[in-house]
């Protein structure tokens, strides 16, 4: 069907337009492209629209559409004349079937509180009618004892049941009003809720040359829809490639249901700025004090955005790297296309996306991927090993930063955070730790001591690092430690024995990078020295 596209920022109805009867049109969702914060939904409709001039009306579309992101298609041989937007508050508060039953429960409550209150009554009457009957034969020439022992027993007795049962009641009638209070407060707040919700209404005046049934379509950006990415990274050994599983979690909330509805992922972001920005002319001159006033603080961004200096100014080079580790896996049916800024995935198979609803997990892509597999281990921090995945030509996959469930050999080992903005040629994968590899840090107590020399003190450290692999395979590990690095040139740092390490004299962090065997142990030992004024003490931090 071939259309005819208007794009509408947003015209307003004449008056002329006006006097035509709308013609309610019923749309529904079918196709989305959601971006990561907001989306643009595609309708269509159908309607029969006579000869000469009409206004259709579609209505129950998201409350919070952007009217100037309105765009109407109509076929060949429709002129559109105009398009209004607007919001219908509901009229009707609340859903009959709905009000009709928390009226009823309400109408309950207050015919029970009537009957507890009724008998209440009942027993107070009847105390009073007791005080007032009190004498006992009706003469004051005195009364057998008997009778009046009978007589007295009667009084006590029955009024103790009468209080009795006036407290029990008033417990209910307690109770009954909070109950009712309750479902008052329902009633009021699902009616407020009803007054307060609306739905955008669309009027589109056409003029047609000829009667029939026509076909339609409109679409509109909503900023109450989003998507993000969330992996599966998958690792059954070192020897194996690494299963990644590229996912998205989209969630709406726009008050409708998009039932079946064709999905597009975009990595575009509606809400950023679009006009480049402009270099202004920065000027220096002398400080003068006096011409600075009291003013509250300005956190970075507010300084930088007074000054019209940008909070970062670094540019990153970034070298193309080959891709020859990545074989893709036709796996989802997810057509992915490049744009000049942007980067989409069209979802081949529907999806039914509910509102305000936990997020539905779409599938996009998946890779096997070649890295190359290394374990990272720090001591002195964790004696745990962390195998790491390094991955060139990672570019190819379109990846975005999102978080990561880490799976080994069939184990859920818990999330890591895949970061695609802080990453070079290599992208690090982080992959959790192996109990396959045993790592033992101890202090080697015959190289620890303290020396007195003159007006000198030295502390003398010394510690060994043993690393067992319990695997059946060869593993390679990158193992740090450090030791501290004097900041007063009254402290001096010596490192006795590097034990094989690569020193970086800076940081004063020792690296060994290391192949052990299947069933065998690493033992490094590294011992260093610290010198300073006999009297003072020192702290490392």
């Amino acid at each position: 069907m071939m259309y005819r596209i208007v794009s509408i920022l947003l015209l307003l109805s004449s008056p002329a337009f006006a006097q035509q009867t709308p013609v309610e049109v019923a749309s529904e969702v079918e196709r989305v492209s959601v971006f990561l914060q907001g989306a643009q939904v595609f309708r269509t409709a159908e309607a029969r629209v006579p000869a000469g001039k009409s206004v259709l009306k579609f209505v129950r579309l998201d409350p919070d559409l952007n009217p100037e992101s309105i765009q109407f298609n109509a076929e060949e041989g429709l002129m559109v004349l105009g398009v209004s937007h607007s919001r219908n508050y509901l009229e009707e508060p609340l859903a009959t079937e709905e009000a009709n039953t928390l009226k009823a429960l309400i109408k309950a409550k207050r015919d029970s509180v009537k009957l507890e209150q009724a008998m209440i009554d009942v027993y107070n009457q009847e105390e009073i009618m007791l005080m007032a009957n009190q004498s006992i034969g009706g003469s004051t020439s005195g009364v057998e004892l008997g009778r009046l022992e009978s007589a007295a027993n009667f009084f006590r007795q029955r009024l103790t049941e009468i209080n009795q049962q006036v407290l029990v009641r008033n417990s209910r009638v307690a109770t009954l009003n909070e109950e009712l209070q309750e479902l008052q407060n329902q009633l009021q707040r699902r009616v407020a809720e009803q007054r307060s919700s609306y739905v955008s209404e669309l009027e589109v005046t056409i003029n047609a040359a000829s009667s029939g049934v026509r076909d339609f379509e409109l679409n509109y950006v909503t900023g109450r829809a989003r998507w993000s990415p969330l992996y599966d990274l998958r690792v059954s050994d070192i020897d194996s490639p690494l299963e990644l599983f590229y996912k998205a979690e989209i969630a709406q909330a726009t008050g409708e249901e998009w039932e079946n509805a064709q999905l597009v992922l975009s990595t575009a972001d509606p809400r950023q700025a679009t006009v480049k920005p402009n270099v202004r002319t920065r000027r220096v001159g002398f400080y003068n004090p006096r011409a600075v006033r009291s003013r509250r603080p300005m956190d970075m961004e507010e300084s930088a955005k007074s000054s019209g200096m940008a909070l970062d100014e670094v540019v990153v080079a970034q070298e193309s790297a080959a891709s020859e580790p990545i074989m893709n896996i036709p796996a989802p049916p997810v057509q992915t296309r490049s744009n000049t800024t942007t980067t989409e995935f069209e979802i081949s198979e529907p999806y039914t996306i509910e509102s305000d609803v936990d997020p539905t997990l779409v599938d996009i892509a998946r890779h096997d991927l070649n890295p190359e597999y290394e374990y990272y281990a720090a001591p002195a921090l964790s004696e745990k090993a962390f195998l790491t995945a390094r991955l060139t030509g990672w570019e190819s996959l379109n990846l975005l930063s999102g978080s990561s469930n880490l799976f080994f050999n069939g184990t859920f080992l818990g999330q890591t955070y895949l970061d695609m903005e802080n990453v070079s040629d290599t992208l690090d994968l982080s992959l959790g730790t192996d109990q396959g590899i045993v790592i033992e840090r101890k202090r080697e107590e015959e190289f620890t001591k303290k020396q007195l020399l003159g007006n000198r003190k030295t502390d003398i450290y010394g510690f060994e690092i043993e690393v067992r692999n319990n695997k059946s395979v060869p593993v390679s590990i990158v193992i740090e430690d450090q030791i501290p690095v004097s900041s007063d040139n009254q402290i001096e740092v010596d490192l006795q024995e590097e034990g094989g390490a690569d020193v970086e004299e800076e940081t004063g962090v020792l690296r060994w990078e290391e192949v052990i065997e299947p069933a065998s142990t690493l033992t490094l030992s590294f011992r260093y020295s610290i010198r300073y004024p006999k009297g003072r003490t020192v702290r490392v931090y």
